[in-house]
C-alpha cells in the first residue's frame, strides 16, 4: 500500500487551527440582549453603500409627492379662471415631476433589493455556519424541519422587512412635510385634521403586538409543515411498508390547515389597519373641508390654498397607509428575527476550542479515559467513572445492552460532546486543549448508517480531502473491496449515488464510508456496529476492508455481535454507563460474568472461537 493510505508511513499532515468565524451576530451574554431587530441593523450597516442611494432616492420621491400635490391643487384651484399659460405650466411641471421620480424609483428598487439580497445572503451564510458549529446536543433535540424551516421560510420575512425600508424612509417624510406644509398654508385647519393621528396611532401600536405574536405562531406551525415533510418523504419506504400513506396525507394537511389558519389571522388583522386609518381619516379631511369652505366663504383663506390643502391631506392619507403596512411588515420581522436570533444564534456552543488552543500533532493513537463521566441531562449520567487506556495499534472493543452507553463514549473521542467530569488524552494531550481541526482529522469513523451525500461516487470517498486525486480515490475503493462494483456502475466514479446513496444497496455504501475513512489516512479509527445490518456475502466484503482498514491503527470497535471482537486486545463490557468488566475474550469467559452471559446467550451453538480471525463475524442470529 502507498504512503497515502498506510498509517506506519503516514505522511505529515498540515492541520490549521479552525479560523472560521461566524460573519454572524451572535448573543452578548456580558450586556443586555438585544431585540432581533436591533441585531439587524449589525447586518444593515456594513452595506451602507447600498443603502445611502436607496434612502436619498426615497427621500426625493416624498419630496416630489409634495410637489406633486401642490400642483395638483394649483391646478384645481385654476379651474374657476382658467388660462392657457397656467395650465401649460401646470402639465410641464407635472411631467418632469413624473419623468424624475421615474429615475428615482428605479434607484430606490434596485438599492433596495441589491439590498435585501446581500442581507438574504450573509444571513443565510450565517445561519449554515452557526448551525455546523453548534454542538451534536442542539440537533439531539432539534427537528430537522424547523432548522430548514428557519433557513427557507423565515429569513425571506427578514428580507422582505428590509424591502420595507423604502417605505419606512419615504412614508414618514411624506407625513412630516406633508404636515408642515399644512400649518404653512393654515394652522386652524390644521389642527381640525390632526385630531385623528392619536387614534391612528393607538390602533397602529395595539395591532401590531398582536401581528408579532401571530408572526411568531405562524412560523412556528410553518416550521411544522416543513418537518412533516421531511420526515415523510425522507421514511418513503417506511410509510408504504406500513399502507400509511393516508394517515401522513391527513396529518401533512392538518399542519397546513394549522399554518393557514396562523396565515389568516395574521391577514384579519393587519386589513384591518389600512380601512381604519382611512376611515378616521375620512372624517378629519371631511371636517377640514367643512372649516376650509366656511373660511373661503369669508375671505380668510383662498380657493387655491384649500385646494392645496385637501391634495396635501391626500398625499398624507397614503403616507399614514403605507406606514400601517410597514408596522404589519415589522412586526412580521420581529417574530422571524426572534426565531432566527433566539433560537439558532442564541444557542450555546457547547463544545468549545480554547483561544490558545493548540494544534495536535500527528499522533501515535495512545487514548486514555480518566475518570470519565457525562450527561445528557443534569443529573442524568450516561456514562459514571470511566477510567481505561488503549496503547498505540491496539484493538479495543465495548460491549454491553442497547442503552449502556458504548456509542456515547465513543462520541467523546473526537469532541462531538465533552466529559462532564474527567479527561480524555491522546498521546498524554488533553483533548480540550487542541483545535478541533487538527483532532478530528487523525480520526476515522464507520457507522453502523452510513451517510452519503448526493453527488457522485468520488465525491463521497473523497470528502474528508477534496483534493485527492483520481488515482488516490481508486486505490483507497480498492483496499476496501468497492472498485469492482463501482467500475460495474454506468459511470464508474462519476456515478451519482442519489440521495444518502440511495442507488447503492448496504453493503455498497458501507464500502465506500470504508474507502472515505482510508482515503483520509488517520491513526484513531472508531467503527460502531460496522457490519450488523449487512447479508453474508456483502458482511464477508466489508469485513475484508474493515481488517485492511484496521491494521496499524488504534481502533475502538462498538459491537453487538460478539464474534467480531474475539481477537481483541481488551474488551470492554459496559452496564448502566459503567465499565462493570475488562479483558480479553478467553479471560472473560472464565469470570462467568455478564460478558460471559452476552456471549454464551448469542453464540452457544454457532460460534467456534478458534476458527475466527481477528474481526470475523459469522451471520448468526443475535
Amino acid at each position: 500500500m502507498s504512503a497515502t493510505i498506510t498509517p506506519d508511513n503516514q505522511k505529515e499532515k498540515t492541520m490549521n487551527a479552525d479560523t472560521s468565524v461566524d460573519i454572524g451576530i451572535e448573543s452578548n451574554d456580558s450586556g443586555p440582549k438585544r431585540s432581533g431587530q436591533q441585531r439587524m441593523f449589525d447586518y444593515l450597516l456594513p452595506e451602507w453603500k447600498v443603502i445611502v442611494p436607496g434612502i436619498v432616492s426615497s427621500i426625493l420621491i416624498a419630496v416630489i409627492a409634495g410637489l406633486l400635490a401642490g400642483i395638483m391643487g394649483q391646478f384645481a384651484a385654476s379651474v374657476k379662471h382658467p388660462t392657457m399659460r397656467a395650465l401649460e405650466i401646470a402639465a410641464l411641471e407635472l411631467v418632469l415631476c413624473y419623468i424624475v421620480r421615474c429615475g428615482l424609483i428605479w434607484v430606490q428598487s434596485v438599492s433596495f433589493a441589491e439590498l435585501s439580497q446581500r442581507i438574504t445572503l450573509n444571513l443565510r451564510s450565517d445561519l449554515y455556519r452557526r448551525l455546523n458549529k453548534l454542538s451534536l446536543s442542539f440537533f439531539d433535540g432539534e427537528q430537522t424541519g424547523n432548522l430548514i424551516s428557519t433557513i427557507s421560510n423565515d429569513v425571506p420575512v427578514l428580507s422582505n422587512g428590509i424591502v420595507s425600508l423604502k417605505d419606512a424612509v419615504s412614508n414618514p417624510v411624506i407625513v412630516v412635510g406633508g404636515v408642515i406644509w399644512l400649518f404653512i398654508i393654515s394652522w386652524k385647519l390644521t389642527l381640525i385634521t390632526m385630531f385623528a393621528l392619536p387614534f391612528i396611532m393607538i390602533i397602529l401600536n395595539t395591532l401590531s403586538k398582536i401581528l408579532k405574536d401571530i408572526s411568531v405562531e405562524t412560523q412556528n406551525k410553518l416550521g411544522d409543515v416543513t418537518t412533516t415533510s421531511e420526515e415523510t418523504l425522507g421514511a418513503a419506504r417506511l410509510v408504504r411498508a406500513f399502507v400509511a400513506e393516508d394517515r401522513e396525507n391527513a396529518r401533512f394537511e392538518n399542519q397546513l390547515r394549522l399554518a393557514k389558519m396562523w396565515t389568516m389571522r395574521g391577514v384579519y388583522r393587519s386589513a384591518i389597519l389600512g380601512p381604519a386609518g382611512d376611515v378616521v381619516g375620512a372624517i378629519s379631511i371631511a371636517g377640514a373641508l367643512c372649516f376650509g369652505g366656511h373660511e373661503v366663504v369669508t375671505g380668510a383663506m383662498s380657493l387655491k390654498q384649500l385646494a392645496i390643502f385637501v391634495a396635501v391631506i391626500n398625499r398624507i392619507s397614503g403616507g399614514v397607509s403605507g406606514m400601517t403596512g410597514i408596522v404589519t411588515t415589522w412586526r412580521t420581522m420581529q417574530g422571524a428575527a426572534e426565531r432566527v436570533f433566539s433560537n439558532i444564534f442564541d444557542v450555546p456552543i457547547k463544545v468549545m476550542e480554547k483561544s490558545n488552543a493548540k494544534i495536535l500533532p500527528p499522533v501515535h493513537g495512545d487514548i486514555e479515559f480518566e475518570h470519565v463521566s457525562f450527561e445528557y441531562i443534569e443529573a442524568r449520567p450516561v456514562l459514571k467513572d470511566i477510567d481505561f487506556n488503549m496503547k498505540s495499534g491496539q484493538v479495543v472493543a465495548i460491549v454491553g445492552e442497547s442503552g449502556s452507553g458504548k456509542t456515547t463514549l465513543s462520541d467523546l473521542i473526537p469532541r462531538f460532546y465533552d466529559p462532564t467530569q474527567g479527561r480524555i488524552l491522546i498521546d498524554g494531550q488533553d483533548i480540550r486543549d487542541v483545535t478541533l481541526s487538527s483532532l478530528r482529522s487523525q480520526i476515522g469513523i464507520v457507522d453502523q448508517v452510513t451517510n452519503l451525500f448526493g453527488g457522485s461516487v468520488r465525491e463521497n470517498i473523497a470528502y474528508g480531502r477534496p483534493d485527492a486525486s483520481l488515482e488516490e480515490v481508486e486505490e483507497a475503493a480498492r483496499y476496501a473491496n468497492a472498485h469492482e462494483f463501482i467500475m460495474q456502475m454506468g459511470d464508474g466514479y462519476d456515478t451519482i449515488v442519489g440521495q444518502r446513496g440511495v442507488q447503492l444497496s448496504g453493503g455498497q455504501r458501507q464500502r465506500l464510508a470504508i474507502a472515505r475513512a482510508l482515503l483520509t489516512n488517520p491513526r484513531i479509527l472508531i467503527l460502531d456496529e460496522a457490519t450488523s445490518s449487512l447479508d453474508t456475502a456483502s458482511e464477508q466484503l466489508v469485513q475484508e476492508a474493515l481488517e485492511k482498514l484496521m491494521k496499524g491503527r488504534t481502533t475502538l470497535v462498538i459491537a453487538h455481535r460478539l464474534s467480531t471482537i474475539v481477537n481483541a486486545d481488551n474488551i470492554l463490557v459496559m452496564s448502566s454507563g459503567r465499565i462493570v468488566e475488562a479483558g480479553r475474550h478467553a479471560e472473560l469467559l472464565a469470570l462467568k460474568g455478564k460478558y460471559s452471559y452476552l456471549y454464551e446467550t448469542q453464540y452457544r451453538a454457532s460460534i467456534d472461537p478458534e476458527s475466527l480471525g481477528p474481526c470475523k463475524e459469522t451471520n448468526s442470529d443475535q
